[in-house]
């Protein structure tokens, strides 16, 4: 399987790394941390970016996922 950053196109930032350590970028990731889990993510699209990211990636705008009120869940 191809490397998820080698698709990227422009608007990623330089600290978009695998989760995992040791990264390329040497950057030591929050336990836990991933676009998976971030805030940003919806099915695969990062809305910060505007951008198609990997589940198991991680930059350094990761935000934890905001739960959900009783008024979100009213109609």
């Amino acid at each position: 399987m191809a490397d998820p950053a080698f698709y990227r196109y422009g608007n990623l930032p330089e600290t978009y790394v695998p989760a995992e350590a040791p990264n390329k970028l040497g950057v030591e990731v929050p336990y836990g941390q991933r676009c998976g889990n971030c805030d940003y993510m919806d099915g695969g699209y990062c809305h910060k970016w505007t951008e198609f990211v990997a589940v198991n990636y991680w930059c350094d705008t990761w935000e934890p996922i905001e739960p959900l009120s009783s008024s979100d869940n009213e109609q």
